[in-house]
């Protein structure tokens, strides 16, 4: 709604939630984020918008910035996909719940990977190589440390999938790069896959690396630890409400040599004091996800 993506977008919703009100209906625009720079004519519309329309501001970061931009009520909730039960059954994704299952039974640790070029899109390290060096590296140090872990590579945007810089292009390119010895312990998860079918595989993982906000809220949700690549400030709202620190590291940091690995693996250390961490305060986090509805 910051038009980040589309300026235009954000507009044509806004547009819309207007006309609803003006027809006599309630409306509302549920828990979203908003950047450190939203678009200039995005601000002027959202000032412009009627007071009968309420407005739902999905973490303490974003909560702020809204209220200092709009100097109007914001109601602080919890982002929708808190509240999406995991599919019992997981579909194309049994094969994948198997593997997993097998490396359980041999005491293995279980690290999701989700690679995507978007977090590193603001510090030109685009590049399909540069973004592949970046994880192989990671892994292979990781392995080096843990040797008894499991990588399940997790592609969780299916947008321009013909792109080797999607999701898809990222961890196939993973998979063809890392060492031999690495490669045996690693799967890829198949797509598509919907939101509730992986949100249950990543109730099994151990810990998940990544740099989606979703795949992030599907760890969370299910008691799961997750080490996250930021962008837009997005993940630090989030982990206000989750009472968590030291699991952000910020692109241009990820971007240098060694530096993903020294922060993610003393997440894989604490990642059971973690998981209690978030499973105690996880029941707070979803019923402020409820809160998108209240009256």
């Amino acid at each position: 709604m910051d038009g980040f993506y589309s300026a235009q977008s954000s507009l044509t919703r806004l547009k819309y939630v207007s006309l609803a009100v003006k027809t006599g209906a309630e409306a509302a625009i549920l828990g979203f984020s908003f950047n450190e720079k939203p678009a200039p004519k995005v601000i002027e519309a959202f000032r412009n918008l009627s007071s009968e329309i309420k407005l739902y501001s999905r973490d303490p970061v974003s909560h702020k910035r809204l209220i200092n931009y709009l100097q109007r009520s914001v109601g602080l909730v919890a982002d929708l996909a808190f509240l999406l039960p995991p599919a019992e059954n997981p579909g194309v994704l049994s094969e994948i719940l198997e593997w997993i299952k097998i490396q359980q039974e041999n005491e293995r640790i279980l690290i999701g990977i989700n690679a995507n070029s978007q977090s590193f899109s603001n510090i030109n390290k685009e590049s399909v190589h540069e973004i592949v060096k970046i994880y192989v590296d990671t892994l292979v140090e990781i392995y080096s440390k843990y040797q008894k872990c499991s990588f399940v590579l997790i592609p969780h945007d299916f947008r321009n999938t013909n792109k080797q810089s999607s999701d898809i292009g990222l961890s196939q390119a993973i998979m063809k790069a890392i060492p031999q010895e690495i490669k045996s312990d690693c799967v890829q998860v198949p797509t598509p896959f919907s939101a509730a079918e992986i949100k249950f595989v990543c109730k099994h993982l151990d810990i998940v690396l990544t740099g989606r906000m979703h795949l992030c809220i599907a760890c969370l949700s299910q008691g799961t630890p997750v080490g996250c690549i930021t962008y837009q400030g997005k993940f630090q709202g989030l982990f206000e409400h989750i009472e968590l620190d030291g699991m952000l590291i910020d692109p241009e940091q990820a971007s240098q040599p060694e530096h993903l690995s020294n922060f993610f693996i003393p997440l894989i250390q604490h990642r059971e004091y973690n998981r209690q961490r978030i499973q105690k305060v996880i029941p707070k986090v979803k019923q402020l996800a409820l809160a998108n509805f209240s009256s």
